[in-house]
């Protein structure tokens, strides 16, 4: 990878402008991004000097989001035109291409991604950054559509929706949302804990940054803890091992797992016959029919170990102890209010939440 690399540069570095552009001018231009340090650093030990054209090279190659490569993009319209930006992008893009195909190395489909999306924004709709003196980060001027967004005062019970591409600015929009609005305690709830941790950077002070399971755990889970009994998944051997005689065996304690998992996911307060399967996954890798008089069955032991799950004091069996997601349904069910802590609520990513997760933002 590391021979790739510095041929890759070296490539890049070669790249000819028309003599009326100096080096340095686009080179001071670069300096301005965030990735300019890391990007530096790789190159010097490789190529004499400091190359603007092997330096952007690698500032695409760290590149995160689109928004790094907007980014990149603004700071050269200082110093470059649209047309040598443009074919510079292509001739990146048509490079990596080339390395992928004929070498081993494996360069991810997301840089491709960035760069070709940057380039579909440039023709069909400029976007523009500043820079402050004061700071190697340019700040990106939004678009009509996040001016629309950032215009909106949110009322209790209103759901605003900012659907778009992945990295476009989705949450830079949120963040400068909060920022103008100061007087407002805003709850970010993000999928797992390093995007959390991510936007605890970059949101102001009156924006609180959590998982949902966090959220749960102050409640709920936290009990579950003291008591040490907390696990991470259930295990079909655990489930297995307390299955009443008769009713044991690997596949059945599967299928009363995905019983209990169903359910978890769920909106519904009790275990019913809708989260039991209808088929189960043969060794064949084959949908095979549940027999109809079994699934009441399936449903009896669901229960049975649900109501193990939830006693904090049970713990004599590992398929007792209490799940993640089990006590997220724990909070869910009791309902907590959290419009008594906070104004408004942004949710990231929510089309890849599960139903017990948006139904207790909307009974808020």
């Amino acid at each position: 990878m590391c021979v790739s690399v510095f041929f890759f540069c070296s490539l890049m570095a070669q790249h000819k402008l028309p003599p009326r552009f100096s080096p340095d001018n686009i080179l001071k231009c670069v300096k301005k991004h965030r990735l300019f340090p890391q990007a530096e650093a790789s190159i010097r030990l490789r190529i004499p000097g400091t190359n603007p054209y092997a330096a952007m090279a690698v500032i695409l190659l760290l590149s995160e989001s689109v928004e790094d490569v907007q980014s990149l993009v603004s700071l050269l319209n200082n110093c470059l035109p649209y047309t040598a930006i443009s074919e510079y992008f292509h001739r990146m893009a048509m490079v990596l291409l080339a390395i992928k195909r004929e070498t081993n190395v494996h360069i991810s489909n997301r840089l491709h991604y960035n760069i070709y999306y940057v380039l579909h924004l440039m023709e069909n709709g400029p976007f523009a950054v500043t820079v402050d003196d004061n700071s190697r980060h340019p700040q990106i001027n939004l678009t009509t559509e996040q001016q629309m967004i950032l215009s909106h005062e949110i009322q209790r019970d209103h759901v605003l929706k900012i659907m778009a591409f992945a990295g476009t600015g989705k949450t830079t929009t949120l963040v400068k949302y909060a920022g103008q609005r100061p007087h407002l305690h805003f709850l970010y709830v993000a999928f797992n804990r390093s995007v959390a941790k991510e936007a605890e950077r970059r949101f102001p002070a009156n924006v609180d940054c959590k998982t949902i399971h966090a959220l749960a755990f102050r409640d709920i889970g936290v009990r579950y803890q003291r008591s040490k009994k907390l696990t991470y998944n259930m295990m079909p051997f655990s489930i297995n091992s307390v299955l009443p005689k008769g009713r044991a065996g690997f596949r059945k304690s599967k299928i009363v797992m995905q019983t209990i998992s169903t359910f978890l996911a769920s909106t519904d307060e009790e275990i019913d016959l809708t989260h039991v399967p209808c088929f189960y996954e043969s060794k064949k890798h084959r949908n095979t029919p549940i027999p109809e008089r079994e699934r009441p069955l399936f449903l009896e032991d669901a229960r049975y170990v649900w109501r193990k799950m939830r006693n904090v004091r049970e713990r004599s069996k590992p398929a007792f102890y209490m799940t993640h997601d089990g006590y997220l349904k724990l909070w869910q069910l009791s309902r907590p209010c959290l419009s008594r802590e906070y104004d408004v609520i942004f949710i990231d990513e929510a089309q890849d939440w599960t139903s017990v997760i948006l139904c207790r933002y909307q009974c808020l």
